[in-house]
């Protein structure tokens, strides 16, 4: 299985969403999760909070967390 990096890393994230004109906790309240959610999805699994951060900045969680989001094997 190849390991497949982040098309961010997280300090690139949160200057995204800061170029942006948005914190991750006014993003947080915005999207009605507790005020520190996306600031702590750096080191804690939450697939809205990681979907609402990820639309935010037009990527896809999956692309951002690659390894929470493992391949689907066909068949």
């Amino acid at each position: 299985m190849s390991k497949h990096k982040p098309v961010m890393d997280w300090q690139a994230i949160k200057a995204e969403v800061h170029r942006r004109g948005m914190t991750l906790t006014e993003l947080a309240v915005r999207n009605g999760f507790h005020r520190s959610l996306l600031r702590k999805l750096n080191t804690t699994t939450h697939y809205n909070g990681q979907a609402a951060l990820a639309a935010f900045i037009d990527q896809k969680p999956e692309n951002l967390w690659p390894t929470r989001y493992p391949k689907k094997s066909s068949g």
